[in-house]
């Protein structure tokens, strides 16, 4: 293997095409290469390998072609993302960290103080797939103003709630008084709070903080009677029928969901039309991503169809134990069964 792994040595600095890689594993190559299409893969491989051959043949060492094997990763064909419909990938270092000083502006305490004069209470609700987004200014328990807003299905929680303190913000960054803005959000509290926050709407409401120093921040603990955080709670509850549609992007993590269901829709298909593990199918008719248990019905159907039997002896007893065992592969997964089933007489 060490001899091996010197003359391997050789090819792996070798000047290949910028876009072929070549890395070793042991005795066995891989080949990583892209090209926007088949007919320029084809030449491009074709010409690796061929490189490959030459250094193969002057070191007469032999290829096993029964061992080797090609991937082919291509694009979602019919799938298609628009990347304006999705949290772009800020980065944490919007502000450099002199100027940030939010410190003293967002109260994390467990106590409510509401400030004299103006406070603004924001919440955000999702009920089923509809989700709202809302604030309210009061005064002296009198509501001065409410906005709502209704977004997407797709929208989160967390979004809605973010959402409502930017909003918030933004109006109170028109007013010369001095505001608190109340949130029962920790969770995107922590995130204004932070200057590594990666979140598109944190980021903006920190702008707005920077520059309006008549803003502050505070948690309030949800449902325990403060009439200003039940009001914008029944708000936000209200806008996912009734507030402005309102987009904001999807979270990124969206679009592994929407992979996940056309991943299942495509493995599905492919399942139920395949050639083999038709036995399996009978037992198994719906894919899925969690192992399924087996009934011991189940197992004794597969065990009816099994491809191959043998007999063995249990140690303990001088009766026969058939044993039955089939496995099936599809590029998706292998699901192997075996089942042991004692003969009595």
């Amino acid at each position: 293997m060490f001899q091996f792994n010197l003359v391997a040595n050789e090819i792996i600095p070798e000047e290949w095409q910028p876009n072929v890689h070549l890395q070793a594993f042991a005795d066995d190559f891989i080949f990583v290469i892209s090209e926007l299409t088949g007919a320029k893969l084809k030449a491009t491989a074709q010409a690796a390998l061929t490189k490959f051959q030459h250094w193969t043949d002057k070191h007469q060492l032999k290829v096993s072609t029964e061992k080797s094997t090609t991937i082919l990763i291509s694009r979602l064909n019919n799938i298609n993302f628009n990347p304006n419909n999705y949290e772009d990938g800020t980065t944490s270092t919007k502000f450099h960290p002199a100027i940030f000083q939010l410190e003293d502006r967002i109260s994390l305490k467990k106590q409510f103080f509401p400030v004299p004069g103006l406070n603004i209470f924001t919440d955000g609700s999702k009920i089923e797939d509809k989700t709202g987004s809302a604030f309210c200014v009061m005064e002296e328990d009198i509501t001065k103003y409410e906005w709502m807003a209704q977004l997407r299905p797709f929208n989160t929680v967390f979004q809605a709630e973010l959402l409502a303190i930017q909003e918030a913000c933004h109006w109170a960054s028109k007013t010369n008084q001095q505001i608190k803005v109340w949130s029962d959000s920790e969770s995107s509290l922590h995130s204004i709070a932070s200057i590594d926050t990666k979140s598109p709407i944190a980021q903006q409401t920190q702008e707005i903080l920077l520059k309006s120093t008549n803003i502050k921040l505070g948690w309030i603990k949800a449902h325990v009677g403060y009439s200003g955080n039940e009001a914008a709670d029944v708000l936000a509850k209200k806008a996912t029928q009734e507030g402005i549609p309102t987009f904001i992007p999807a979270p990124r993590n969206h679009i592994k969901s929407l992979l996940q269901k056309e991943f299942i829709i495509r493995w599905q298909k492919e399942w139920d039309n395949g050639e083999t593990g038709r036995s399996v199918h009978n037992v198994l008719p719906k894919v899925k991503k969690t192992p399924t248990p087996w009934q011991r019905p189940e197992i004794c159907s597969s065990r009816a169809t099994a491809h191959f039997q043998h007999i063995s002896k249990d140690s303990t007893s001088e009766a026969a134990i058939p044993v039955a065992a089939e496995s099936w592969e599809t590029p998706y997964t292998m699901l192997q069964v075996a089942c042991l089933q004692r003969h009595t007489t």
